[in-house]
């Protein structure tokens, strides 16, 4: 009877011993997760593929891409604004605020001349013109284009000019005249201007064929005998 109650007894110990050592390797294992597990909100875990974590790793690299292009390109626009603000200040040069209408001279118009006249003329500090000179030797202009482009010139107004400047300034202008259309008997007033301001004017006029400061000879006619 001792026998078969002590026997009784071992094998309950031993079952104990198993449920014990099952119970504690089965905490262990849920206490210390797979590397390739991961814990989601719940709290339970998360199993991370293969295709996953390359998924991933591809993300953060299109993400490196993108904030390391966009910088360069955000360094390369603002390098070219500084460049073309600092040409732009380099090479800023006085305009034209007031100019008045130039006039085709009426012997030019009449005789059908044309041609072009290359002035300099010197602006003061007030953007006034202070003196017109001839650009080129001026015994191929005609005299009456060549005296109607300097008096347009000198009531020209310069401005306004860059904070740092140099004064007397020099500055090149040319005054082309032609003669356009369908002959007239007498001038037409006024002529067609064109500017590409501060350095060119066209004046373009219809040429006439009688001068009215030289009206055309009236002979009388021969009396009957």
């Amino acid at each position: 009877m001792e026998d078969s109650v002590a026997a009784s007894f071992g094998h309950h110990a031993e079952f104990c011993g198993v449920v014990r050592s099952c119970g504690h390797a089965t905490r262990q294992t849920n206490h210390v997760p797979h590397r390739n597990q991961t814990r989601n909100r719940s709290g339970g875990p998360k199993i991370m593929t293969q295709s996953h974590r390359t998924a991933k790793r591809q993300s953060l690299v299109s993400a490196t891409l993108l904030r390391s292009r966009g910088g360069a390109m955000a360094w390369r626009l603002s390098i070219c604004w500084v460049a073309f603000c600092i040409c732009s200040c380099w090479n800023s040069e006085p305009g034209v605020l007031k100019m008045t209408y130039p006039i085709y001279p009426v012997t030019a118009q009449c005789h059908r001349v044309q041609g072009d006249v290359d002035l300099i003329v010197q602006i003061g500090v007030d953007g006034k013109v202070l003196l017109v000179m001839d650009a080129v030797d001026r015994r191929g202009v005609d005299p009456d284009l060549r005296e109607a482009s300097m008096e347009s010139a000198r009531q020209w107004i310069w401005g306004p000019f860059p904070p740092r400047f140099q004064f007397p300034w020099n500055h090149s202008i040319r005054y082309s005249y032609k003669l356009q259309g369908k002959p007239t008997v007498l001038p037409v007033f006024p002529a067609v201007v064109r500017t590409d301001l501060p350095n060119r004017v066209d004046i373009i006029a219809l040429p006439c064929t009688v001068s009215p400061f030289n009206p055309p000879l009236i002979t009388p006619s021969a009396k009957p005998d």
